[in-house]
């Protein structure tokens, strides 16, 4: 009997029920809902008999208006409609307006015509099953929705044709009924129904026949040859014809005293589905959507679910235990084939419908049919059955159509590692790796809860590094099974190779490298070439512009070759970037394209390895060309592959959306190039990002970074790439507090610099004029003017300093320097000594970038004895902390605390950590001045917690002693020294560390 499929109607609450055999009826609960007068009633029948279909409204005009339909039939067609939606009120909306006509949506189990469908086509299926008794109660319970004539109060043309169609469905089901309860010899029983059948339909061959059988059956032979003789006069005088065969063979076996017994062959029921060996984990909710979406609910045609996903993600596993689930659905029996879609071996089509037709007791062999008559003769077999087909591994969409029967009764259930199209008929439904706690369960399952609880750090491990992958998995486990003293800590200490895991993931001819072999099997050459070396990119992210990096073709030719990876889950989308759409592989399948990659050769990788990483720095190159660069960059190499240009347009157009997307990925191909001793991009790569970091705030990673550059250069004995590495190293090194490691490398710096030779230095003696770009920040440059006016000297260095970070945010490249100076000098009067040293630091940089090394030279030195004078000062403060501080001295506290929190503002809205620390920071430093000692603590635990959060333990020391200090204020002793403690024991941790 069919399921229920709860969640997938339309229909709220009580559900309408359509009755269309017998008088037009709707109910709601039981209580007969009022639709209308009668060319209402008329359109709903005819929307009913074609439900889930759309009528046009040309055919609702004829039918209901005929040849000669008044002027105002389109209005009074749309009034018709909005009044049957009303009479069925909150469920008027299953009436779709759909062009060119109207739609209705009706669940099947909502309507009866449908449930006489669905048990007759049980009830045949249980006849050609050989369960009779079973057959006959479901065509009793099909007959049994019929209340009389269809459509009974409907006496129109349009309705009278359908409703004849449905009345001859129910005599074609009473006489198969018949057929069954003649085959179970309940001879005497149909006596009476024949014979008031027959006196309804005289000239019924069919029950005339079957009316002669029971009677010689039963033993009134006499009457049964008198019965023939009536029927043969009859269709004489009025029809001219003799009686049809079957009425005459059923004579003459009357006549010879033969047995008489119409009864069919009961037919074959396979049963093919491969037996369940697991348990299914970890696909509730994907088996809840599957069992809806292979549901007779909205199904007018045969229903066919494809599950599509990469080999060992347990696709035939899911699909098995599916069929097993809705089985029983299938009276005709389970039909199995394994096509072997991306393998070498794939079945043979015509061998696959031998077999099927042989299982269904139909012999094709000889015949020497072709495929499509095959097929057909397939479909023709399961036209009346209800039968569940299960096809493993399918290739392409082709082969599902010669395996596709055409009947409501019938189900598909496929599996392909290629994307098929979705269709009315087909729908597919993806099938990916495990999530986290459904693969830890699946392990758990296999080797006992007791393994797994103690050592889970390891069992984690493990379940990641089979990236989720229930095929993965089970080889694990089958491993452990086969070797009881191999614990799960030694496990995935053996997986973490990766070299060696995909060996480990292998048993017998099973294995992830096998399933994964099995899809590359069948790529073509420019596919497996791509495939294979996707395993050198240094991530398993990709945008798709590498893929032309990688062939060295251009970037539509690549990208039709990578969507055909994708089509067989090779592939994966990761969605879109900006450059483009973008794609990832996973870890084993990576693993897989790496180690075939390798026997391509050392020499082949390095080239197209290093046609990826030029790229990157190409794109590097074109996006921090636009970005501001407050001292200048130093000449670089350029790249030597150029990315297609619409992805250098879009770097271009959109530089800090690029490096948001970028940055990780390019941190990966620095260390990718220092490790494969390519100075020659990671040096310039580390350059072009670091204006970038150092927006955002990222100083460790920025450091990161230019320490591999760093070491590139020096092993490429590169002196200018040396010397532009330890340049930016001071900057951010000073950015981090770490000045002792600041002034090691800005004395390095000068070194680097003042040895260049000359040839490195033309074109860079001037700093250049400050651009047009300069002008479009009005505001600011007029506040600086106002500032020289008033010759406040905290608030000229503020101004200055406001206008430098504006024309950073505006993009502007270059014209800093004289800026720089300037608020250096305001900030030296004044006496703010941080302010003064980070204006110093940016102006020594540009110089060494222009290569004034003297002048350079003298600025470092400034700075060193600014940070030899000031000490701990630096470390709490930074340019704004350090400008509100000159105010809180001059008891302008008011001023003091809108610095702060426009610094703040700007930070917060940029993402920058680290100005946002320092300016909670001396926010907490200025409302203590003033006596606000709950407000102080409140900025400091903020900021305290952007330090925990970035690590920066002499932060952390320091706001720790602040807070101290205001909890000595508020009383609170104990607090106080708390922090105090934990103060001194970072401290003395950061010395060890140094």
């Amino acid at each position: 009997m069919p399921r229920t499929v709860g969640g997938t109607s339309p229909l709220a609450g009580q559900d309408l029920y359509f009755r269309l055999l017998g008088p037009l009826t709707v109910e709601r609960g039981g209580s007969v809902v009022d639709v209308g007068g009668l060319q209402q009633r008329v359109m709903l029948a005819l929307l009913l008999l074609r439900a889930g279909q759309v009528v046009s409204s040309d055919e609702l005009v004829d039918a209901l208006w005929g040849e000669s339909p008044p002027q105002t039939c389109r209005s009074r067609l749309h009034g018709l409609i909005s009044g049957l939606r009303r009479a069925l009120g909150e469920d008027g909306s299953l009436i779709e307006t759909k062009a060119p006509g109207y739609r209705l949506i009706v669940p099947r189990r909502c309507l009866d015509v449908e449930e006489f469908d669905r048990a007759l086509s049980c009830a045949r299926d249980r006849a050609a099953g050989g369960d009779l008794p079973q057959a006959v109660d479901l065509y009793h319970h099909a007959l049994r929705q019929w209340r009389g004539i269809a459509l009974a109060d409907l006496p129109h043309p349009a309705v009278r044709e359908a409703a004849a169609g449905l009345e001859e469905r129910r005599l074609a089901a009473i006489e198969e009924r018949i057929d069954a309860d003649l085959a179970l010899g309940h001879h005497r029983d149909l006596v009476a129904e024949l014979a008031s059948l027959v006196s309804d339909h005289p000239l019924r061959e069919g029950f005339v026949a079957k009316y002669m059988t029971v009677l010689a059956r039963t033993g009134r032979t006499a009457e049964a040859l008198s019965v023939f003789q009536g029927v043969r006069e009859r269709l004489a005088e009025e029809l001219g014809i003799d009686p049809s065969e079957q009425i005459q063979r059923v004579h003459h076996a009357i006549l010879t005293g033969e047995e008489t017994a119409p009864v069919r062959p009961p037919a074959r029921r396979p049963q093919q589905l491969p037996p369940v060996t697991r348990r299914l984990i970890g696909r509730d909710k994907m088996m809840d959507t599957a069992v809806r979406l292979t549901s007779e609910e909205y199904v007018t045609g045969p229903r066919c679910l494809v599950l599509v996903g990469p080999g060992g993600v347990g696709k035939t596993e899911f699909a098995t235990h599916l069929g097993h689930r809705i089985r029983d659905e299938f009276p005709g029996g389970q039909l199995y084939a394994r096509l072997g879609g991306c393998g070498r071996r794939s079945r043979d089509l015509r061998s696959v419908l031998h077999q099927f037709l042989q299982a269904l007791g139909v012999s094709a062999d000889g015949r020497g049919l072709t495929l499509d008559a095959l097929s057909g003769l397939f479909r023709d077999t399961l036209a009346d059955r209800r039968v569940l087909v299960l096809l493993d591994d399918i290739a392409e969409e082709s082969q599902l159509r010669h395996l596709l029967p055409v009947g409501p009764g019938c189900c598909v259930i496929a599996t392909s590692r290629r994307r098929l199209p979705c269709s009315d008929i087909v729908r597919t439904m993806p099938v990916g790796p495990l999530d986290q706690e459904s693969a830890m369960d699946l392990l758990q399952d296999a080797v006992g809860s007791a393994a797994v609880a103690e050592a889970l750090p390891a069992a984690a491990e493990i379940v990641r590094l089979c990236d989720g992958l229930p095929l993965a998995i089970h080889m694990v486990t089958a491993r452990v099974t086969t070797r009881p003293t191999w614990t799960l800590s030694h496990i995935a200490r053996r997986l973490s190779d990766d070299r060696g895991r995909l060996d480990w993931l292998e048993l017998g001819d099973a294995g992830v490298r096998a399933s994964i072999a099995a899809s590359y099997s069948r790529l073509d050459l420019d596919q497996r070439r791509l495939f294979r070396w996707l395993g050198i990119v240094g991530s398993h992210e990709f945008p798709s512009w590498v893929s032309a990096a990688l062939l060295d073709r251009p970037l539509g030719f690549a990208e039709r070759i990578l969507d055909d990876l994708v089509d067989v889950h090779l592939v994966e989308p990761a969605g879109q970037g900006l450059t483009g759409p973008r794609f990832a592989l996973h870890d084993l399948v990576h693993l897989f394209a790496e180690e075939l990659a390798r026997a391509d050769g050392a020499e082949t990788c390095a080239a197209v390895s290093a046609r990826v990483m030029n790229g990157w720095l190409d794109l590097a190159s074109v996006a921090d060309g636009e970005m501001p660069h407050w001292y200048g960059e130093d000449p670089a190499p350029p790249a030597r592959w150029q990315a297609p240009e619409e992805v250098r347009e879009a770097a271009r157009a959109y530089p800090l959306t690029w490096f948001d997307e970028e940055w990780r990925l390019l941190r990966r191909v620095v260390r990718q190039a220092a490790d494969g001793k390519l100075a020659q991009v990671a040096w310039p790569l580390a350059q072009h990002m670091s204006t970038y970091l150092d927006m955002r705030g990222a100083y460790g990673e920025w450091t990161d970074t230019l320490r591999d550059g760093l070491r590139a250069a020096e092993e490429a004995e590169d002196d200018g790439g040396v010397a532009c590495m330890l340049g930016l190293l001071l900057d951010a090194e000073s950015s981090q507090d770490n000045f002792d490691a600041a002034l090691t490398y800005a004395s390095r710096a000068v070194t680097a610099y003042a040895s260049l030779i000359p040839e490195r230095l033309s074109g860079h003696a001037e700093p250049p004029k400050p651009p047009q770009q300069w002008h479009a920040l009005g505001k600011h440059m007029d506040a600086l003017a106002t500032a020289r006016c008033k010759r406040d000297f905290a608030g000229l260095g503020l101004a200055a300093f406001s206008l430098i970070v504006a024309a950073r945010r505006a993009g502007v490249r270059e014209g800093y320097l004289p800026l720089f100076e300037e608020a250096r000098d305001a900030f030296q009067k004044c006496g703010a000594p941080v302010s003064e040293l980070w204006m110093t630091k940016n102006i020594g940089l540009a110089y060494l970038k222009q290569r004034r090394v003297g002048e350079a030279v003298k600025c470092l030195s400034q700075g060193k004895a600014i940070i030899q004078r000031v000490g701990d000062e630096l470390r709490v403060n930074g340019t704004a902390g350090d400008i509100s501080r000159v105010y809180a001295v001059q008891g302008r506290f008011a001023d003091a605390e809108a610095v702060l929190r426009d610094n703040l503002r700007e930070s917060r809205d940029h993402g920058h950590l680290w100005d946002e620390g320092r300016a909670l920071d001396a926010l907490g430093r200025v409302r203590n001045a003033r006596g606000d000692h709950r407000a102080a603590r409140s900025a400091h635990l903020d900021a305290l917690a952007i330090w925990q959060r970035l690590r920066a333990s002499l932060r952390i020391a320091a706001t720790m002693r602040e807070l101290a200090r205001i909890s000595d204020a508020l009383g609170d002793a104990a607090a106080a020294e708390g922090y105090r403690r934990e103060s001194a024991m970072l401290g003395a941790a950061s010395t060890s560390d140094s």
